[in-house]
C-alpha cells in the first residue's frame, strides 16, 4: 500500500516525539480513552478532548503529552496518549472501573473527570517501562496509526489532523532521517526566491513571461522542471565541509550526483 507523504511525516514526527518525551522525563503514563457511546462524529469528539486537556493542565501544571486519534472499525473515536504528569506516580494503581472505588487518587480523579466529559469506563492507564526497548516499540506501535488503514473513511476522513501534542517542549521532530538532498533543494528554492525579489521591473516582467508560458503545468511539473536548478543553487550555498558531509551522511544526495536518482525519504 502506498501512503501518503503528510502520513510518513506524521508518523516519524509523532515516534520522535514520544521517543524524545520518554527520554525528557521520570515516568510516563500510556493512556487509552475511549467514549461511553459510539461517537463518530469527529467534532464532537475533538471538542470532549478539548475539555479533557484542559482539567488536565489545570490539575497538573507542566503536564506533556504525545497522542494520536484512532477509529475503531465500527467508526467510533479514541484516543492514545503517551503523557507526563509531574509527580504522578501512581496512575497505574487502579480500583473498580464500574464504581470508581479503590485505587490511587490520581486514577479515581483522572477516570472521574473524563467519565464527567463523557469518556467511557473502560479507559486504560499503563506505566511506560523504563527500558529502552519497551519505550521505542510504544513509539513504534502508536506511529503506525498514521499510516495503517485504521478504520479510516477515505471521503469522511480526509485530511483528519491525527497527532495531538499537549504542553511545551514535546513537538520534537528529529530530521535527520529526511534526507539532506530535500533540504539542499529548499535551501536553492529559498535562494531563487530572493533572486526574484531582487529584481528590477524589466528583469521581473521578463520572468513573469516565461512563466506563464508554462501556466498549464502542475505544481508538481514545476517542481521536476526546476529542481535540478535549485539543487545547483543550495549545493553552491554550501561549504566544502557540508558538501563533504552531506555526501557521507545522506546516500539520496549521492544518488543525485551519482545517477541523477531523485528521492525524498
Amino acid at each position: 500500500m502506498q501512503y501518503k507523504l503528510n502520513d510518513i511525516i506524521r508518523k516519524h514526527a509523532l515516534r520522535a516525539a514520544i521517543n524524545h518525551l520518554q527520554s525528557t522525563c521520570e515516568q510516563c503514563w500510556w493512556l487509552t480513552f475511549t467514549f461511553s457511546e459510539n461517537v463518530t462524529e469527529r467534532e464532537y469528539a475533538e471538542d470532549r478532548f478539548r475539555r479533557l486537556k484542559r482539567r488536565l493542565v489545570r490539575h497538573w501544571p507542566g503536564t506533556r503529552a504525545v497522542g494520536v486519534w484512532a477509529r475503531q472499525f465500527r467508526g467510533a473515536w479514541h484516543i492514545h496518549l503517551v503523557a507526563e504528569f509531574p509527580g504522578v506516580k501512581d496512575l497505574d494503581l487502579e480500583g473498580d472501573i464500574y464504581n470508581g472505588s479503590g485505587g490511587s487518587e490520581s486514577w479515581r480523579w483522572l477516570r472521574s473527570a473524563a467519565i464527567d466529559l463523557k469518556w467511557g469506563q473502560q479507559m486504560k492507564f499503563r506505566r511506560v517501562r523504563e527500558t529502552l526497548l519497551d519505550g521505542t516499540k510504544l513509539a513504534n506501535y502508536l506511529g503506525n496509526y498514521c499510516t495503517d488503514k485504521n478504520g479510516l473513511d477515505p471521503v469522511k476522513d480526509k485530511n483528519v489532523r491525527r497527532v495531538i501534542y499537549i504542553g511545551q517542549n514535546v513537538r520534537i521532530f528529529d530530521f535527520r532521517w529526511k534526507s539532506t538532498f530535500k533540504r539542499i533543494v529548499a535551501l536553492g528554492r529559498a535562494e531563487h526566491r530572493g533572486d526574484m525579489s531582487g529584481m528590477n521591473a524589466a528583469e521581473e516582467h521578463i520572468a513573469i513571461r516565461s512563466y506563464k508560458k508554462g501556466i498549464c503545468e502542475t505544481w508538481g511539473a514545476r517542481h521536476r522542471r526546476l529542481l535540478p536548478y535549485w539543487f545547483a543553487l543550495g549545493w553552491n550555498l554550501l561549504s566544502q565541509e557540508e558538501q563533504e558531509a552531506a555526501l557521507s551522511e545522506d546516500r539520496f544526495t549521492r544518488d543525485y550526483l551519482d545517477e541523477g536518482k531523485i528521492s525524498y525519504l
